[in-house]
């Protein structure tokens, strides 16, 4: 079984990222419906709150590690974010990039 990590991670660097080739409704390594997720993301809730927590004090007292999340939603999607966290929109996406 691939990791979480093997399956979102994009190529190095040097690469080309394909954004045309991933599929906007694939779900990487979840197979569970709509009810599923909204469960889970309500246990997973204060578990996350707490690591963005902690990783926004870090950064604070100078912590040089940084953090992308890419989503994806329609415009309603909720994707401003707790406190702490910047959103930017990426406007139209190029169906490929040069990642770097």
């Amino acid at each position: 079984m691939t990791s979480i990590r093997g399956l979102l991670r994009v190529p190095a660097l040097s690469e080309r990222f394909d954004v045309a080739a991933v599929d906007p409704g694939s779900t990487p390594g979840y197979e569970g419906g709509k009810d599923d997720a909204r469960e889970q993301v309500a246990a997973l809730g204060p578990r996350l709150a707490d690591l963005q927590e902690r990783f926004y004090a870090e950064g604070k007292r100078g912590g040089r590690r940084r953090l992308l999340l890419v989503l994806q939603a329609m415009d309603t999607g909720g994707k401003d974010g707790p406190p702490g966290a910047q959103s930017s929109g990426a406007g139209k996406v190029r169906a490929t990039c040069h990642l770097g």
